[in-house]
């Protein structure tokens, strides 16, 4: 298989566990228990053609978050101290900021860009690389909702089409997918940095280098999206549903703020 391929494989893992799909993506410093605004949801409506397959991948995605992320990302609980998976999780989503800077500007959105933009100075310069959310400290900047293409294709006006569960990276409608592929090619974990040295060891080098950064990545963001989830199915008569309903209800709510 394509290394690269791979690579973007996984780092589409992230986002279905945590910002873009089962809850906010605030998970550093979350002000709220995330599972409060989707009880202020009413069901929408909502295009399930497959509902029958997703059904069935939908329990599959099951046992695999139940047997084997979830143990995953306890253990990183356990090994890992506080304060470094906060800064983790800091740090990834400060690397997005190109990610929402264009969820931005598709928008005509660019006072939110400029925002966006002063984030990401702050938590670069004083934030020791985006480990430290010192932007938080600033109230222009303290909560500046967030962008990606899917909200700007809604925006648009797109729809969003029949609703898909995929293997392991979970629920998405028709339109978020397309999004997210985009979302992927934004962000600097999916880019292509130019070639020095000797072909073969740079090569090599740069297979391990971006596995290691989207792995730790991958990890980091288990703990907090895999909890919600635990919560949200244990919660529900029907998990499938209320896992349906509560992405395609957050997403419509994210596109109108």
């Amino acid at each position: 298989m394509n290394t690269r391929l791979l690579l973007i494989g996984l780092a589409a893992i992230v986002p279905s566990l945590s910002a873009q799909t089962i809850v906010p993506s605030e998970t550093a410093a979350p002000a709220v228990d995330p599972l409060d605004d989707y009880a202020e949801y009413d069901a929408p409506r909502v295009s399930d053609p497959l509902e029958p397959v997703n059904r069935a991948v939908f329990k599959f995605n099951d046992v695999v978050y139940d047997k084997a992320l979830w143990p995953v990302a306890r253990g990183y609980e356990k090994v890992v101290p506080s304060p470094v998976r906060t800064g983790l999780v800091n740090f990834y989503d400060n690397i997005r900021y190109p990610v929402r800077l264009v969820g931005s500007l598709l928008q005509g959105k660019f006072k939110r860009a400029g925002r966006e933009t002063g984030k990401f100075v702050v938590n670069t310069t004083a934030g020791l690389g985006g480990f430290i959310r010192q932007s938080d400290k600033i109230p222009e900047l303290a909560n500046v909702p967030r962008e990606d293409m899917g909200q700007a294709f809604g925006a648009w006006g797109i729809g969003h089409g029949p609703y898909l569960v995929l293997p392991i990276l979970g629920g998405v409608s028709s339109r978020d997918l397309v999004g997210r592929v985009g979302d992927t090619f934004a962000s600097p974990l999916g880019w292509k940095y130019p070639e020095w040295g000797n072909r073969e060891w740079t090569d090599e080098l740069d297979w391990e280098w971006q596995l290691a950064i989207t792995g730790t990545d991958t990890i980091s963001s288990l703990p907090g999206g895999l909890r919600i989830y635990r919560e949200m199915k244990s919660s529900a008569l029907d998990p499938y549903l209320s896992v349906r309903d509560g992405t395609i209800s957050y997403r419509d709510e994210q596109v109108a703020r």
